[in-house]
């Protein structure tokens, strides 16, 4: 029987996998980020795992474009529900959202 936690994971990955362009991954970023990061809440480490590997591969994608928006305000709303595992995550995403935004400002 397949996993709906891991099935979900996976069809995520695909999307960010297919999104070809800087506006296509912020699409997905913005859609994707915050339940990904919320799912850092399951219990089973088959799940943090595959979450936490695809975390890996956004950040390395995030490294290589300093123009991609964060969702901060949906990150911020994570932040303040979750455990302190999803709260550490979203704090880091949200930092991360909030000086590229300031850097948008000043170029």
């Amino acid at each position: 029987m397949a996993d709906p936690e891991i099935n979900w994971i996976e069809q995520v990955e695909l999307y960010f996998a297919l999104a070809d362009s800087d506006a296509k991954f912020e699409r997905v970023l913005n859609t994707y980020l915050c339940p990904l990061v919320s799912k850092l809440d399951i219990a089973r480490q088959d799940v943090k795992d595959k979450v936490l590997a695809l975390l890996t591969h956004i950040n390395k994608l995030l490294k290589s474009s300093s123009s991609i928006v964060l969702p901060v305000k949906e990150l911020l709303d994570v932040f303040l529900s979750g455990s302190i595992t999803v709260q550490s995550f979203a704090l880091i995403y949200c930092e991360m959202g909030l000086s590229r935004m300031i850097a948008s400002v000043y170029r």
